[in-house]
């Protein structure tokens, strides 16, 4: 699981390991995650760095059905 949250590149291992431990185990969760739901695990406090691993989530998101994964 730990893999599929390191695909995006502006969640680190350790910001990894924290969404493991709140229960998000992939990209696609964190995606259709709420700002306020999102900032409530450690290291992504800032309403600007929720918004931008929701953002880049669901960027990845569209990329992966773009290339029928």
């Amino acid at each position: 699981a730990l893999g599929n949250l390191k695909l995006v590149t502006s969640i680190t291992d350790t910001m990894a390991q924290a969404l493991l431990q709140y229960g998000y185990t992939n990209f696609q969760q964190v995606a259709q995650a709420e700002v306020d739901d999102l900032r409530q695990v450690p290291g992504m406090e800032e309403v600007e760095r929720a918004e931008k691993i929701i953002q880049d989530c669901k960027n990845l998101v569209k990329q992966y059905e773009a290339e029928g994964k």
